[in-house]
């Protein structure tokens, strides 16, 4: 598999629409930043993306959420086998 695309809107600290695109990237690249930039969530939307869950989900619930009461939005493009997908989820928060 191979990440194409990914567009986050209105999820933790991605309050603006904010787009990676890995295809444009090299083979290999750094996500770093200061502590609450938002780099565990880039991978944390992969995830939720393509699983609609998060490796952190089951011991503390789902870290990734939306900024009040707004939809947040996930988008991802990816690549398999020469066919390319594009998934696209909305989360509410949860009331409580």
């Amino acid at each position: 598999m191979k990440l194409l695309t990914l567009v986050i809107s209105n999820i933790a600290p991605y309050r603006r629409r904010q787009i990676i695109e890995f295809d444009q990237l090299p083979d290999l690249f750094l996500v770093y930043g200061p502590t609450g930039s938002g780099k565990s969530t880039i991978f944390d939307c992969v995830c939720l993306a393509l699983y609609n869950k998060t490796s952190g989900e089951v011991e503390k619930g789902n870290p990734v959420y939306p900024v009040g009461n707004v939809i947040g939005h996930i988008s991802l493009k990816f690549e398999v086998s020469g066919q390319v997908f594009v998934i696209e989820r909305e989360y509410k928060k949860d009331k409580g």
